[in-house]
């Protein structure tokens, strides 16, 4: 029952891994974990799924597929559906909303709530007493905010038009010694970051990384080191995919690495991904318009409403998705200039 109701036909599949593998690359930008999209992608799919066949689906180990059925367990994207033939049965969970193309991003979904907490963190400089720690705090924080300041305007519907705004980074600061008072408002507020998801990010010590970036912008490697308790190896290794992703850059002269503007990466990542979602809208639309046309040839094979009916799902959401980004100014940071 279970290999006659999952296998697609020949015919069908091709256009099955063309799905999977768009939903892995979309959201690999997002730097969701590549296993655990396309497992959740085949359930989008698929809707019902257990072990042995996404295990055959995907190739990977019964482990591997253990742990991420536990991980979407846990943000209830799926739900288990009983057992059949022995065999525990999974089910996608509608409820939840979907892991993969959200409408909003989740970091900036309750904008008060954003708002309060971001208005907090600056609040924080009246604990420092020495003022270029006060002025450098309130610089890192009006960066973090920008993002979530201009989606209250544009949620808001304010119609503002931004065509370029330049953030003024802080002085370099690799040699800066923080007191101790910068040090603990520091980390209350990176753990409210974690709390938050502020990162959405499965890896800690990436997380951490970007935690201390945000709120000293520029560091050298020993200062890394010493901040985080990680070894050297695996600090370079993050470091490498943070310089690839153009988060930060590496400074020849201090030797140290320095974080681009928040809004600069933010900016930058989302145009990246308004090209992509166009390039893939185009062969979607002729995927469906193939799909239109051969509707007598095709519609005999299994899985074939499956896919029209992802077809349809995919270009709705790059519709809206490309909407919204195109709504984002052009932001830049002075190294650009």
């Amino acid at each position: 029952m279970i290999e006659e109701i999952h296998y697609f036909h020949e015919k069908i599949r091709k256009y099955e891994k063309e799905l999977i593998d768009f939903y892995v690359d979309i959201n690999y930008s997002y730097g969701r974990a590549k296993k655990c999209v396309e497992i959740y992608a085949y359930f989008m799919i698929h809707k019902r799924l257990n072990q042995p066949v996404l295990k055959k689906l995907t190739g990977f180990s019964r482990s591997t597929i253990s742990a991420i059925l536990f991980e979407l367990l846990d943000l209830k994207v799926i739900k288990t559906d009983g057992i059949h033939d022995k065999i525990k049965e999974y089910i996608i969970n509608y409820d939840y909303g979907r892991l993969i193309l959200g409408n909003q991003d989740p970091r900036v979904k309750n904008i008060s709530f954003m708002k309060k907490f971001f208005n907090d963190a600056i609040n924080q400089k009246e604990n420092l007493s020495n003022s270029f720690e006060k002025s450098h705090w309130v610089k890192r924080i009006k960066d973090i905010e920008f993002i979530h300041w201009y989606y209250f305007e544009e949620l808001h519907k304010q119609n503002k038009k931004w065509d370029f705004i330049q953030i003024n980074l802080s002085p370099l600061v690799e040699e800066y010694e923080f007191s101790p008072e910068f040090v603990s408002i520091e980390a209350e507020f990176h753990q409210q970051l974690i709390d938050i998801d502020y990162f959405q990010e499965n890896d800690e010590k990436m997380t951490w990384l970007n935690c201390y970036f945000l709120t000293r912008e520029c560091l050298s490697l020993a200062q890394l080191e010493q901040l985080t308790q990680y070894d050297r190896r695996t600090i370079l290794r993050r470091l490498d995919e943070l310089i690839d992703v153009g988060l930060i850059t590496y400074d020849l002269h201090t030797k140290a690495y320095r974080m681009h503007s928040v809004t600069h990466s933010f900016g930058k990542t989302e145009r990246n991904l308004l090209k992509k979602l166009e390039q893939y809208k185009t062969k979607f639309s002729q995927y469906f318009n193939d799909f239109s046309q051969k509707t007598s040839e095709l519609n005999v094979y299994h899985g074939y409403h499956y896919i029209v009916v992802q077809l349809m799902h995919i270009l709705n959401d790059i519709e809206k998705r490309t909407k919204y980004y195109s709504a984002i100014p052009l932001i830049m940071d002075e190294s650009l200039i």
